[in-house]
């Protein structure tokens, strides 16, 4: 079932090094020139996304899965 997150980060910058940890995201796909490209960037981009204090949060689509063990569907 699909449904909205509220996603949160410290700061812009923390926002885009979670990227470049997810190797399935654009951490398998950008050298490190263009890592700091999408970083400079993104403080413009993303500005409509930051509060007062600095931290970026916006909502998305997010797929939730549950399980528990024995059950199968």
């Amino acid at each position: 079932m699909a449904s909205f997150a509220s996603l949160r980060f410290a700061s812009i910058d923390l926002l885009v090094s979670t990227e470049r940890a997810c190797v399935w995201t654009l951490g398998g796909q950008l050298d490190a020139t263009q890592f700091e490209l999408l970083r400079h960037e993104a403080q413009d981009a993303l500005l409509p996304f930051v509060d007062a204090g600095g931290m970026v949060s916006f909502a998305m689509p997010a797929l939730l899965i549950t399980a528990a063990k024995g059950e199968f569907l």
